[in-house]
């Protein structure tokens, strides 16, 4: 084998083995476990414990006391619930309900989607992690307890729909 082979290959060896490290060092210090990186926005992901969820219940439909008994079904199931009332945006939503949500807020949309079979989520730009559910027309009950971990699973994760301003 010639001198020139030799150097070629000790070269192409010591770039693979810097390529190699590389990758490992990278993979070893990510810190970004339970975020997905969107554009310039950040959304969590990360499903917290019903007990750290901040959930005002608000009805959106016209049958009185659908909120508040909603909001007892989620207390016994640990959430923190701030208020209730009627939706304050007044427009009737037509699905079992609308999670009202900010990308700090991603993760708790998430579970409270799973809680709230049939519900969809709904990125409205709010800055602090907390969570509306408003309930609508097509609202029976809240997903078994037993049921929601699975439920999660089948869930896409959580998109921004309005940017956070780069």
């Amino acid at each position: 084998m010639s001198l020139a082979r030799v150097r070629a290959l000790t070269v192409i060896g010591v770039l693979a083995l810097v390529a190699v490290i590389t990758v490992v060092w990278a993979i070893v210090t990510d810190d970004q476990t339970g975020t997905t990186a969107i554009g310039c926005n950040t959304v969590q992901t990360d499903i917290p414990e019903p007990s750290a969820v901040k959930v005002r219940v608000y009805n959106g439909t016209d049958e009185a006391g659908l909120a508040s008994k909603v909001a007892n079904a989620l207390k016994k199931r640990k959430f923190q619930i701030v208020t209730t009332g009627n939706d304050p945006q007044g427009e009737p939503v037509t699905q079992a309900a609308q999670i009202r949500y900010g990308p700090t807020g991603a993760g708790a949309a998430q579970l409270l989607q799973a809680t709230v079979r049939g519900s969809v989520i709904v990125d409205d730009g709010r800055e602090d992690g907390s969570v509306d559910v408003v309930i609508g027309i097509d609202f029976k009950d809240l997903t078994p307890e037993k049921d929601v971990p699975a439920e999660i699973k089948t869930l896409d994760p959580p998109q921004p729909s309005t940017p956070a301003g780069c």
